[in-house]
C-alpha cells in the first residue's frame, strides 16, 4: 500500500511553541510535486522472493500489485498522478522551528 505525503511548511514560525505539532504547522505547501511522494508498506508473510532491493522507502519494487490507501490500483508512475488523499496520508514537515534551551 502506498501512502501519499501531505507536505507542510514552517508556517513562518521561527521559535518553538509548546503546542502539538499539527496545531503549530497547519498550512500545507503549495508545491504539488511534493505531495506526490509516497511511503510504502507491505503485508507480512508474502513471498519475499518477489521483491527487488531498491533501498528506497518510497516504493517497493516487485511483481506484487500495489494500491493507494483508498484501494485504488497504482503502478510505478505514482509520482505523475494526482495524490490519493481520500482515506489516509502521511504528514511530512519540511522544516520546523528553532528550539532555544
Amino acid at each position: 500500500m502506498k501512502f501519499n505525503w501531505r507536505v507542510f511548511t514552517d508556517n513562518d514560525q521561527l521559535d518553538f511553541e509548546d503546542r502539538p505539532l499539527m496545531e503549530r504547522f497547519p498550512i500545507k505547501t503549495n508545491y504539488k510535486f511534493e505531495n506526490r511522494h509516497v511511503k510504502s508498506t507491505v503485508r507480512g508473510k508474502l513471498n519475499y522472493k518477489n521483491y527487488k532491493k531498491n533501498y528506497s522507502p518510497h516504493s517497493i519494487w516487485s511483481n506484487i500489485k500495489a494500491c493507494s490507501s483508498s484501494g485504488k490500483k497504482t503502478d510505478g508512475k505514482y509520482f505523475i498522478l494526482p495524490p490519493d488523499l481520500e482515506f489516509a496520508s502521511l504528514n511530512h514537515y519540511v522544516t520546523k522551528s528553532v528550539y532555544h534551551s
